[in-house]
């Protein structure tokens, strides 16, 4: 099997074990939330602009990935119910330097970082009703930047746990 087919079937496991601990981690006090610690208040007002759709959060990823020096990546495949998951994973390892300036990024186009988790590493943001994950690297096998943003809305909940 090559290098990429191996690193495609990793990146979709890791997607399941992403989108399924985004749904269960929603409430701090679950079992899952251990091990975050919440982001201190930011003092950037909320994002106020309308809900961003599907295709808006992935030109999100698109653009503040090329402004890391990321370059192109490819769409998260797996569960992808219409405009309820957005996905983006960048092949390769990545740099200190280059996540900070992705979360920066993000920061500028209206994320708002939520919470952290240090082991592994992995950041919390939220967009109007999106809420994104960031991993940079998963905890075995080749090196990835994973993007996975889900909607937090009771439709996306109900279409995602159809699934």
């Amino acid at each position: 099997m090559n290098n990429k087919v191996k690193a495609v079937a990793v990146v979709a496991g890791w997607l399941g074990v992403v989108v399924g601990g985004c749904l269960i981690a929603k409430d701090p006090e679950s079992p899952a939330a251990k091990g975050w610690e919440a982001e201190p208040a930011s003092t950037a007002p909320a994002y106020s602009g309308p809900d961003p759709e599907q295709a808006d959060v992935l030109q999100d990823f698109e653009s503040v990935t090329a402004s890391a020096g990321l370059g192109p990546g490819v769409a998260s495949a797996g569960v992808n119910p219409a405009g309820c998951v957005a996905g983006r994973n960048h092949l390769g390892p990545t740099n200190g330097t280059q996540q900070t300036e992705l979360l920066n990024g993000l920061v500028e186009h209206g994320w708002q970082i939520t919470r952290r988790r240090t082991d592994p590493v992995v950041v919390a943001l939220s967009k109007g009703t999106w809420v994104l994950t960031v991993t940079p690297e998963p905890p075995s096998g080749p090196p990835v930047l994973s993007l996975i943003a889900i909607r937090d809305t009771a439709a996306c909940e109900k279409q995602l746990a159809a699934r």
